[in-house]
């Protein structure tokens, strides 16, 4: 009883990390796991890192930076040997422990209201984080807040820089990020967070020698991210991407938390847009910290222009709204275990109810996409995969000049990696004359004005496209062009000449 009693802290904890990780294992639906598989595979088999692209036909060895090369190969692997559920779990387990530094970045040791509120917390980040290589972005910025939340403990006492990056950890940042900028591209979320920092906090306390020593540590993680296959160009792409304003309109990834488009516009966006505001009123009437809160509305602000910057803000704001929050639940469950003990108990009966239930439902819905990859492209993650393509590509060939969906693209790359398409899941990073690809791509599948003379050019020999695109109706249309194969999602034209 005594060693029970001892280890309970850690058995909780334990127990708490494991829902967190129960309820991150989905199933992987992001339709650009597929090229990244891909890039997996040829990377291993070529054993060599590749500097141009060679799965798109429409723009020839365009030199292609694969920012994140690393977790494609760790992915490629991983998958090689446990298969989907593989990649579910590793990305859960990646998540998860990125709770694990977000808890640990403030005092909550043994603090169980503060694990029992992590869990929904942890549950928005998988939302946002989604099972995707930017989970490594997560960790890695969960990692890095909490070594910044250290140096708010240091008392300001003059010491040399040597020292200083030894009480502060800061010297476990080089091999992070030597690991970090060639796992994602979001090694420079990084850079940036530890920047506005530095700048803010100095602002504030004036303290001239810390600034100094915080800029000599960026500067150095900046010399050691070069250490990847590309030097400088991960940052030039990482310039392009952040400046792409058509990628912000066309790519549901880079729109933003406020936008108008309809997608943008759903129940669990609209709840997001109102949950993180009310995190900024919480954090801007408590006793945080004058750093930490210029830092969060720095950073929601951000927000509304991308929400991408949500992941960072969670990193950022979560830790501190589990300091205020938990205080206040101790308190008020106190007063409530007094007033009326048998509701407590009740409440405390259900909520693990409901938390089994989701994971269970997370592990069935996992299974029966994996084992049922017909119904998972539509059923669950509706206009992504067209799976009765495959066997039919098995049985006749792939056209060699292929008009597909981007989000197609990936997915047939990794079944038929002999061929080459024309776009996938990157083209938004894809230039042409300082134009990106999808100025060629968006008004070719939305059949805008002018989209003939581009058709035309490319000369294709077969069509595959969702069909919530116009370019299905005009194709359908058209006698020279022929529906050879459907279902409700997707459309298969050839030629007629080709029949």
């Amino acid at each position: 009883m005594n060693t029970l009693k001892q280890n309970l802290p850690l058995l909780v904890t334990l127990f708490a990390f494991l829902i967190i990780l129960g309820l991150a294992i989905k199933p992987v639906v992001d339709p650009d796991f597929w090229w990244h598989l891909a890039t997996g595979r040829l990377i291993w088999e070529t054993q060599s890192i590749p500097q141009q692209d060679s799965f798109i036909y429409s723009i020839p060895n365009y030199p292609y930076v694969y920012h994140s090369w690393l977790s494609y190969l760790i992915m490629f692997m991983v998958y090689s040997i446990f298969g989907l559920w593989g990649a579910s779990v590793l990305y859960a387990l990646v998540i998860t422990f990125a709770c694990v530094f977000i808890y640990k970045s403030i005092s909550l040791k043994n603090n169980y209201v503060g694990l029992i509120l992590l869990i929904p917390f942890a549950a928005i980040i998988i939302y946002i984080t989604g099972l995707r290589p930017q989970a490594y972005s997560l960790l890695g910025l969960s990692i890095l807040w909490y070594l910044i939340n250290q140096t708010l403990k240091l008392d300001k006492v003059s010491l040399s820089f040597w020292v200083w990056i030894k009480q502060t950890k800061f010297y476990l940042l080089f091999p992070i990020f030597i690991i970090w900028v060639n796992i994602h591209g979001g090694f420079i979320w990084g850079i940036l967070l530890i920047g506005l920092f530095s700048v803010i906090n100095f602002i504030i306390h004036k303290d001239i020698q810390e600034l100094i020593y915080l800029v000599i540590t960026i500067i150095g993680l900046g010399l050691v991210t070069l250490i990847n296959p590309y030097t400088y160009r991960v940052y030039t792409l990482a310039l392009q991407m952040s400046s792409n304003p058509l990628a912000r309109e066309l790519n549901m990834d880079w729109y933003p938390l406020f936008s108008t488009k309809a997608v943008a516009l759903t129940p669990d966006y609209l709840i997001i847009q109102a949950v993180f505001l009310l995190f900024i009123s919480v954090i801007t009437f408590s006793k945080t910290s004058k750093t930490i809160k210029i830092v969060t509305r720095i950073l929601f602000i951000s927000s509304i222009y991308t929400h991408r910057y949500l992941l960072m803000l969670s990193v950022v704001i979560f830790p501190y709204l589990l300091l205020i929050l938990s205080q206040f639940f101790q308190k008020a469950t106190q007063y409530f275990s007094k007033s009326n003990g048998f509701t407590l108990k009740i409440y405390l009966l259900i909520i693990p109810i409901c938390i089994v239930y989701l994971i269970l439902n997370n592990l069935h819905i996992t299974q029966a996409a994996y084992q049922y990859p017909d119904q998972f492209g539509y059923q669950l993650v509706q206009n992504i995969y067209p799976y009765p393509i495959v066997n039919y590509f098995r049985n006749n060939g792939v056209p060699t000049r292929l008009l597909n969906d981007y989000n197609y693209g990936g997915y047939l790359e990794w079944y038929f990696p002999k061929n080459q398409y024309f776009a996938d899941g990157r083209m938004d990073n894809f230039y042409i004359n300082e134009a990106t690809f999808l100025e060629i791509y968006n008004p070719l599948v939305s059949a805008q004005s002018g989209w003939e003379d581009i058709f035309k050019e490319y000369d294709f020999n077969g069509v595959l496209l969702s069909k919530k695109f116009k370019l299905v109706d005009e194709l359908k249309n058209n006698p020279d062009w022929e529906l050879t194969l459907e279902d409700e999602n997707f459309a298969f034209f050839l030629p007629v000449k080709s029949n």
